[in-house]
């Protein structure tokens, strides 16, 4: 979703949401959830773990 879109949201449209860490020393990581826009505001659908995974 961009500043200059003219998209209208609505109840029950799904997003991907990637939050990106840059430059972190040990290359470029991200955190990829869908959500859905519900009436009482974004429920996560994605499943997985919210912490770190250290490998």
């Amino acid at each position: 979703m961009r500043h200059d879109s003219d998209l209208e949201i609505e109840t029950g449209m799904s997003f991907h949401i990637l939050s990106w860490l840059m430059h972190t020393g040990r290359g470029d990581d991200f955190i990829s959830n869908t959500v859905l826009l519900t009436n009482a505001g974004a429920e996560v659908l994605t499943r997985t773990p919210t912490g770190p995974i250290v490998r």
